[in-house]
């Protein structure tokens, strides 16, 4: 200690608020946090380095938030349907009656027969029927390409350089042309002797 120096500088001592920073950062920033663990001159090296992957992780975390799950293009929407109503047909079953039986009575009357009674029975009928309409085909136009013109000259020439091919009169020269070839083809966009 220096009697005749300037003091040394004490450190501030730490507010609430400073350290609600430090959480948040931690928590919403976490790059920015770890280069301030690593900064500080008062946290142990493993502390710094459990910051670390605290904040790796976040971010991660984070982006994974940003980004969202990505979208499921396999699923295929089914083209429009339309259901058929079902309804159940009733149909008649007799029920069994009870006959009468003779018993003995002095005085014989005539008692009411009873009529069989319908009831309802659901039958099963036919499954639903479900109209499709066919995809929709969209036609696409593609550019046709022209073909490179083809001169009469015949098929085995060959051009020492562009100046021999320009003198013959044939530059420039396309693929498929005779007289091409990659050596006189310098930027390989298919067109030799152009300039």
């Amino acid at each position: 200690m220096n009697p005749y120096g300037a003091p040394a500088p004490q450190a501030a001592p730490r507010s609430g608020s400073n350290r609600l920073v430090r959480v948040a950062l931690l928590i919403f920033v976490p790059p920015a946090a770890a280069v301030m663990a690593w900064r500080s001159r008062r946290i142990h090296v493993a502390a710094k380095v459990a910051l670390t992957v605290w904040c790796v992780f976040m971010s991660f975390i984070w982006l994974g938030a940003i980004i969202g799950p990505a979208p499921k293009e396999d699923v295929e929407k089914p083209a429009a349907t339309t259901i058929a109503p079902i309804s159940p047909t009733p149909t008649l079953s007799p029920t069994p009656t009870a006959s009468p039986t003779p018993t003995a009575s002095p005085t014989p009357t005539a008692s009411p027969t009873q009529t069989p009674t319908p009831s309802l029975t659901p039958t099963p009928t036919a499954p639903p029927v479900y109209e499709t309409q066919p995809p929709v085909v969209v036609p696409t136009t593609e550019a046709a390409t022209p073909e490179p013109e083809r001169s009469s000259a015949p098929a085995s020439v060959y051009y020492k350089n562009c100046d021999e091919a320009k003198a013959a009169g044939a530059a420039p020269i396309h693929i498929g042309e005779p007289g091409y070839r990659k050596g006189l083809d310098r930027d390989g966009d298919g067109t030799a002797c152009e300039r």
